[in-house]
């Protein structure tokens, strides 16, 4: 600021950048006299648009299984890895003529990984993982605790997050075909293996080597045909990642969607809901942007009594905003407490039972979002996604089993079968909640719980929240592809009572183009996250994985080539100092990435050309000059270029030749046009100025 600013002024606008269609400008503020009275730089905005006309309708999905034809036969992998097999199944598998061996390996081992890169071959390594079969169900109306889930489901979790990561990172091999074998009974998944099918549904699109398959069976299934099974589903000829099967007497079915087009939907309405006035409800993740727009609901409809539970004490906003609930004729008891421990929970609900008496429904919103990647193998941060909707799930059902509830909601995501962004555990864990909810409502049928059951797979909401971590290229996409739109307020609560007029305990609501929404959900397990109805986000390059250690080893250190080559345990292997081996491990294992290999962009004499490959190895293009940076720290003070420190030096002599090239003609380096031969280069930062001529090109 330079003066006071006038009523009025005039503004010059110089446009800086454009990136995403949000454009940049610096702007200079002038009076009427044209004296500068401000300036400010790198102001963003957005060119506005007419709001868009909402086309659309409300629809309701369905999960069912969907009859399917045994896919075509492929080429099975030379190797099967079995892990928990049952008494037999490994003598029945050899009995296929399937696979050239299969081996046996512990059903939990912490270098799982490893193992199966030990097994793998060129073409690839079929991997059998046989869950629950000699072990009774996790659940029943009579369970108490989540023991359970860390022997079955964050063991299964873990478990596929190193083999994601291993394949991932090329230390295992070729393309990697697991098929996760789980008991049913009576037709209904046990939640704690099943849920395996949300993860499988988002590492599709992240990991094109690594495919994850279900299939779930009968408990007391023949061996001989649980192995007829596992040998099809394994050499299926198409991509099968994402797939999630069931065999029954009737036959090979897929997991699949179907609209809610009988009229159920269209007859519901406000008197049919099971709400009553004056009721008590437990809203878990009461104070999110979902929760307050059903909390406003339950207070502005239903004068409801609400008991609000979160894992933090509410800020002065949050107190302000509780207030407005009473306004609207609501009582509000919020209470702090973590959903996944059970005695936070319990006592809780204690305090609700004793301001308000019984309670009358519960709505289980608590949830955790994850931004993350699968790929990074992050077990910590995977379980504390699934805390929420698993643990906290199975306590708040445990702990109210002997109230009369109307009814049990809990909020799911439609990620659950069609994937989420690239984490998993998102999806895993909004899986696990969809499946225990149909499992309640069968206890509900046989008398063991009350009030109706349901878990509403939601699309995303505009309201913000968990939602509102989507990222505005992710959201175009998932409109693109999916039809749907997300959710207003007005909408989501629409979806929600037409709900409760089907029969169902596990629905999907959405809003948008219907046509585009029933191609895209149709069958999630093969038009899913496969053909990106959930664009998985990209990874970072993998030199920036690349961190500098706190205390640089010294030159000898074993294992340091390791450090400064980024991702490459290969190297790791090899001698201390001897830098020839490290090099020839180092071209090894990059050389999967590369499309081709051009000999000569290595071979160059001058060691400020290290990086300088453009786009000749792809996605690979600037790790030696990264390795080179972080290095050049690792050697003795003083060394005066990159020649000095040992990952370039001066010659092409000195270092091991790379693999043949492919055998299409080298496209670097180009010859110039005529008319920017004697152009001078602009210089990437830090590099001296050189100019190209015709004997340089």
């Amino acid at each position: 600021m330079l003066g006071p600013l006038p009523a009025v002024c005039y503004v010059h606008a110089r446009l800086v950048g454009e990136t995403a269609g949000v454009r940049r400008f610096d702007l200079t503020i002038c009076d009427e006299q044209g004296h500068v009275l401000a300036t400010l730089k790198d102001f963003a905005g957005r060119t506005p648009s007419a709001p868009a006309v909402e086309v659309g309708q409300p629809r309701l999905y369905e999960p069912y299984w969907r009859a399917a034809a045994e896919p075509a036969p492929g080429t099975a992998a030379g190797t099967l890895a079995l892990a928990g097999g049952l008494p037999g199944l490994r003598d029945a598998l050899a009995a296929t003529g399937m696979w050239r061996r299969i081996v046996d390996i512990p059903e939990h081992h912490d270098g799982l990984a490893d193992l199966l890169a030990g097994l793998a071959d060129p073409d690839g390594l079929h991997f059998a993982f046989v869950r629950g079969f000699t072990e009774p169900a996790a659940f029943d109306p009579a369970a108490t605790g989540t023991e359970a889930l860390e022997d079955s489901l964050d063991r299964s979790c873990f478990a596929m997050l190193d083999l994601l990561r291993a394949v991932e990172s090329g230390a295992l091999p070729g393309r990697l075909r697991c098929l996760l074998i789980h008991p049913q009974d009576g037709g209904e998944d046990r939640p704690e293996h099943a849920a395996l099918a949300g993860f499988a549904r988002s590492t599709a699109a992240i990991a094109p080597r690594f495919e994850l398959v279900t299939l779930g069976v009968s408990g007391d299934v023949a061996v001989p045909e649980l192995a007829s099974a596992v040998a099809v589903e394994l050499a299926a000829a198409p991509r099968a990642a994402g797939a999630e099967v069931r065999r029954t007497a009737a036959g090979r079915e897929v997991r699949a969607l179907r609209p809610v087009t009988d009229g159920r939907a269209a007859g519901g309405s406000l008197a049919e809901l099971p709400l009553r006035d004056r009721g008590v409800y437990v809203v878990t993740g009461g104070s999110g942007a979902i929760g307050r727009v059903l909390a406003e609901y339950l207070a502005r409809t239903y004068r409801a009594r609400l008991v609000l539970i979160g894992r933090s004490e509410p800020d002065a906003e949050a107190l302000e905003w509780q207030r407005g609930l009473a306004g609207l004729g609501a009582e509000v008891l919020a209470v702090r407490a973590d959903v996944a421990g059970a005695e936070e929970l319990a006592a809780a609900l204690t305090t609700a039972r004793e301001r308000f008496g019984e309670l009358n429904g519960v709505f289980h919103l608590a949830g955790v979002a994850d931004d993350g990647r699968a790929t990074d193998g992050d077990r910590e941060r995977f379980a504390a996604v699934l805390a929420a909707k698993t643990r906290g799930l199975v306590h708040l059902d445990q702990l109210t089993r002997n109230d009369p509830l109307d009814l049990f909601v809990v909020f799911s995501s439609v990620s659950s079968l069609v994937g989420d962004f690239g984490a998993a555990s998102y999806a895993t864990a909004n899986r696990f909640a969809d499946l225990y909810t149909a499992l309640r409502a069968s206890w509900v049928r046989r008398g063991s719980r009350t009030g109706r059951s349901l878990s509403l797979g939601w699309p995303l909401w505009s309201v913000g929240g968990v939602d509102g971590l989507v990222r505005e290229q992710e959201l175009a996409a998932y409109r693109r592809r999916s039809g749907m739109r997300p959710l207003t307020a007005e909408q989501g609560l629409a979806a929600f009572e037409r709900s409760f007029a089907v029969d169902a305990p596990w629905l999907v609501p959405a809003w948008g183009d219907p046509a585009v929404i029933d191609a895209a959900l149709a069958d999630p397990g093969s038009r899913g996250n496969r053909l990106g109805l959930l664009p998985a986000r990209r990874p970072l390059p993998r030199h920036r994985s690349i961190r500098r250690p706190e205390a640089p080893p010294t030159a000898g250190a074993p294992g340091w080539w390791s450090t400064s080559a980024g991702r490459c345990p290969e190297s790791s292997s090899c001698p201390p100092g001897d830098s020839t081996a490290v090099w020839r491990s180092m071209t090894t294992v990059w050389t999967r990435c590369w499309s081709w290999r051009p000999t000569h962009c290595w071979a160059r004499t001058s060691p400020d050309s290290v990086g300088r490959c453009s786009s000749s190895t792809g996605r690979w293009r600037s790790w030696p000059d990264t390795c080179s940076r972080i290095t050049r720290t690792r050697w003795p003070a003083g060394s005066p270029s990159r020649a000095a420190n040992g990952l370039h030096p001066p010659g092409p002599a000195r270092w091991p030749p790379l693999p043949s090239p492919s055998p299409s003609p080298p496209r670097w380096p180009r010859p110039l046009p005529p008319s920017r031969r004697s152009r001078p280069v602009r210089p990437r930062a830090g590099r001296r100025r050189t100019s190209r001529s015709p004997s340089s090109a």
